[in-house]
This record gives structure tokens, sequence and C-alpha cells, in this order.
């Protein structure tokens, strides 16, 4: 199993063993093709490859679930503990599509990269793009967001557009997941079956959580700018980034609230004074690592998610009017888009990464969403710039030019 610096503690082994007992339209299929449906998470700690499904959960099933495995049992090292998977959605009294599975594997990526092969398929074609809000509109409604800023307490606002694709034919899959495992491999990629027949895949790069023990680590992304294909003009924008004043306090916006949330929970909270970039195929974004200890030993991951979650760095500040606004702006409603995928285990052991960089495939249609940091200083067509240009990873791994639709 792949370890790296980021790793908090050492003695998984690779084991397999049966664990134990609105921008999403209504996209059926019965309960033998959902326990068909792959379902996986990969990262540089650790790589779940999971089938069949046991049982759904709602996510307070779901801690109450954790909090009696860990009560009631004792686990070997080296063994899977018995593990929740699934997605939550961006608003966490909406469904959650949190499962058991009957069966769970720790994998490599490379493994897993193996086991699709080189297939490869006559592609569909796209026939129709439509995006939720065009840029004319997008730019007013960041001009408006700049107003309400101007005329309230709103500090910073994350404002998403979706998009909706059809293909000429159903399209594939395990082509999509190949690309993504390939194209993004710094990014942890997952594939989550919903209860609809739909599909939630994607690469992230942003993690929210991921504690072992009673270590925990958390590593927010917030200031953006696209990168270049040449060298040189891709290292100026990487700079440019790290300089830039309006990127710098929309980081330290999410800094602040996640230092805030975490501090009462937990102890020798590690936070770097200044922020870090981090990169991706498509995106320079400013990141920083936060690193601690929980106080209280009985939290499990999923717990600790539920509750720093949505960040500065998906929603805005302050949280409360942020949600609300964008509730009132944005016209299709997230679900699961912006909300997070991974998975916890009766030890309490977990990661859940921010659900970005995705799609929901059903058949011959795909749904993306794109989201990008508005703050008093935003220029509302470089903001545009942004969200198009963070849609790229789907569009690649879907087999379209990044920058065309």
């Amino acid at each position: 199993m792949m370890m790296n610096h980021d790793q908090l503690s050492p003695g998984h082994m690779m084991h397999e063993a049966p664990s134990s007992p609105e921008c999403t339209p209504a996209l059926s299929r019965s309960a033998h093709a959902q326990n068909a449906a792959p379902t996986f998470f990969l990262s540089s700690f650790r790589a779940v490859k999971a089938s069949r499904l046991q049982k759904r959960l709602d996510l307070n099933q779901a801690c109450q679930q954790l909090a009696e495995w860990r009560e009631n049992a004792a686990f070997h090292a080296g063994h899977v503990a018995p593990t929740i998977m699934g997605a939550l959605p961006f608003g966490l009294s909406a469904q959650a599509e949190l499962f058991i599975p009957t069966d769970i594997a720790l994998t490599t990526r490379e493994m897993f990269q193996a086991d699709y092969g080189a297939e490869t398929i006559e592609e569909p074609t796209l026939q129709s793009y439509h995006s939720d809000l065009s840029e004319a509109r997008y730019c007013d409604l960041v001009i408006d967001v700049k107003k309400r800023m101007a005329h309230s307490d709103l500090r910073k606002l994350v404002l998403g557009r979706c998009a909706r694709l059809r293909f000429s034919g159903p399209v594939h899959v395990p082509s999509v997941v190949r690309r993504l495992i390939t194209q993004n491999q710094r990014d942890m990629v997952f594939q989550i079956p919903l209860r609809d027949g739909s599909i939630l895949i994607g690469a992230s790069p942003e993690l929210l959580v991921r504690k072992t023990g009673a270590q925990f680590c958390c590593h927010p992304l917030a200031g953006s700018i696209p990168r270049s294909p040449d060298q040189a003009e891709d290292a100026r924008r990487g700079q440019m980034l790290l300089s830039s004043a309006k990127d710098r306090d929309e980081h330290a916006i999410v800094i602040a609230q996640l230092r805030s949330q975490l501090s009462d929970l937990s102890r020798d909270l590690d936070i770097p004074d200044i922020p870090s970039l981090t990169r991706t195929a498509t995106m320079w974004h400013l990141s920083t690592k936060l690193r601690g200890s929980i106080r209280d030993p009985k939290m499990s991951a999923l717990d600790l998610a539920r509750l720093i979650h949505p960040t500065a760095a998906l929603c805005g500040a302050p949280k409360d009017l942020a949600f609300r606004t964008i509730s009132a702006l944005e016209p299709s409603g997230r679900g699961l888009f912006a909300g997070l995928v991974g998975w916890s285990d009766a030890r309490g052991d977990g990661e859940w990464v921010v659900t970005i960089r995705s799609g929901i495939i059903k058949g011959a249609e795909a749904q993306l969403f794109s989201g990008a940091g508005i703050l008093p200083g935003s220029n509302p067509e470089a903001e545009w710039r942004e969200i198009e240009a963070k849609l790229g990873t789907m569009r690649r791994a879907l087999g379209l030019e990044p920058d065309k639709m």
C-alpha cells in the first residue's frame, strides 16, 4: 500500500476481508444493479475498493454505527475494520449517499489502474452542453455579491454553476475513470454509485480531513489561478498567485475559520503562518496543511468532517450567511457537489475529501460543477475564467478538449 510524507501513522497492511454488519436531477435501477456497481476511493494514504452494498445509511445512522462498532469490537492490527463509504451533500440536511459495503479491500493506485487495463472503445460524441449560468449572468452575480459585501457582514462567498452535457450514447465510465487516474496523479480519485442509478466520479485535490488514531490533517485550498501549457508562463502564474493580496485574503479567511473550529477540538494544533503552492493538472492553488490531535478519542473521522463542513473554501464567511446567499443565487442547487466523499472505519480512522473536479454520470448524460471564491476585490471576468478552467479536469476525463465545449 502506498505511503508518503502525508501519512499520519504506520501499520496499515493490505488485506482483503469482509466488513461487518439539487444540481442532481431525478436521474432508478434495481438493487442488484446497484450492488454490481464498483466503489473506490484512491489517495496517497489509502486505496479502498468495495463491492456489494450491504446497507444504506443517513448521516446520523452512519455516525451511530461507527460509534457502536468502536464500542463493541476490537480489531487486529493490519486487518480491514468495518467501514462506511460514500458521499455527503453540500448541505448536510439533504440526503446522504452513505453505505456499508459487504466486501472491502485495500489495494494500491497502481494495482487499481492495472485492473482497468488499456481498453479503448469508440467514444460517444458531445451533442449538447448547457450551463445554468451564462458568462454574462455569472459576472452579474459576482457584481451582486460584491454589493452585498459592501452592505452586510458577508466577507467571502463561493459562487458556483452547474453544467449539463448530453452525448450521442452512454458514457463509458471505466474510460472516464482511467483518464482521471492517469491525468491526475496527485489527486484523490473516487467512484461512488448513487441510489438513483447515477455514478459520482471525480479527482479531488482538496483534503477536508484525514484521521488515524488521535492524529488528523486538513489540507484546504483557497485562492486559484489557471495553469498554462507554457512552462515559463506557468511558473510566473504560480508566483503571481502566491503574491496576490486578493487570493491571500481569501485563503486567510478559510484558515481563520478552521482555526476557530478546530482549536477547542484538538491539542497541538499546528498551522503554518503562510500558505504554499499546490498544483493540479489544470490549476494552481494556495494551500495550508493543518495538523493536530483530537481531544475526544471517541470522535471518528466522519464526526470531525461533519463538524467542519462546509468550510469557507466551499461556502464562504460567515458560514450561515454565505450558505443562505448561495441558496438564493445559484439556480440549480448543489446536491452532492461541493460536498464530501470518503470513508470512515470502526477504529475511527478515515479520509474525507471535497467533492470538486467531479461529475455525476447516468447513461448519456453528465453533470459538472465548478465554483470560485468571491471577495470585494474580485474581477467578474477573472472569476468566470477560473470556473471554466476548473471544469478542465472532468472535460479531459470525458475525452473533450478542456477549453472547448
